[in-house]
């Protein structure tokens, strides 16, 4: 179904379906996890997944971004969490409750006035209150650009490794933490040949990098 809310390239109408999606949930699932697409799961969630919600809750782990209180006091969030939809338990029954129809999912959407991270804010509003907050060193690792500690994350080993952002280990600029978790799972399911397909044309990349920055200098519009 199409929701009628602000649209653009990065927030198409498809993004959407993560909250319209769980109006469409049979009765009979009370819970629900959601994993994004952009993380490794290094080892079993059943304990997550089984954590007792409580009073309508949500369980999830905190935004590793530095925007959480800039964003705790744009929508005027009570309880002082703002988490990261990107792994997050759901109460779906209280979601239903709230939220009711698509109709009013796009009031509630249109009066936030929201404009970045659309979802995870909305999630984060409408649950204001209920958050349940897990401790994001013992199942989540959120992994940033250019560092390469991998042998930091051995002594805790967290079971997520979330690389939220814009820079992904499998993108020709994806120098970010933990990179060798993601490929050791890539060759396990892709094999060898892929990974030295796309190492070449990684390397294509950065060899071509310094021409492709002096041709955006030399063609920038001047002001």
């Amino acid at each position: 179904p199409k929701i009628n809310v602000k649209a653009n390239s990065r927030w198409t109408q498809q993004a959407y379906i993560r909250l319209i999606g769980l109006l469409y949930l049979p009765d009979s699932v009370h819970k629900i996890m959601r994993l994004d697409s952009d993380l490794v799961v290094n080892g079993s969630i059943c304990d997550f997944y089984e954590s007792p919600l409580l009073n309508n809750n949500i369980l999830g782990i905190k935004e590793c971004l530095n925007w959480n209180a800039q964003k705790i006091k744009n929508l005027h969030i009570t309880d002082g969490l703002y988490l990261n939809s990107g792994v997050i338990l759901f109460d779906v029954d209280y979601y239903k409750k709230i939220v009711r129809n698509i109709k009013l999912l796009e009031t509630l959407i249109n009066e936030l006035n929201l404009n970045d991270s659309i979802d995870q804010d909305f999630i984060n509003k409408i649950y204001d209150g209920n958050k349940i907050l897990m401790p994001d060193d013992r199942y989540m690792r959120f992994c940033a650009k250019y560092h390469n500690i991998d042998s930091d994350y051995r002594a805790s080993k967290p079971i997520i490794f979330h690389y939220a952002g814009f820079h992904k280990p499998w993108n020709y600029n994806g120098f970010v933490n933990y990179r060798s978790v993601y490929w050791k799972y890539a060759i396990h399911t892709f094999g060898l040949c892929f990974f030295i397909s796309l190492s070449v044309k990684r390397m294509c990349w950065l060899l071509t990098f310094p021409a492709r920055k002096l041709y955006d200098l030399c063609h920038r519009p001047c002001i």
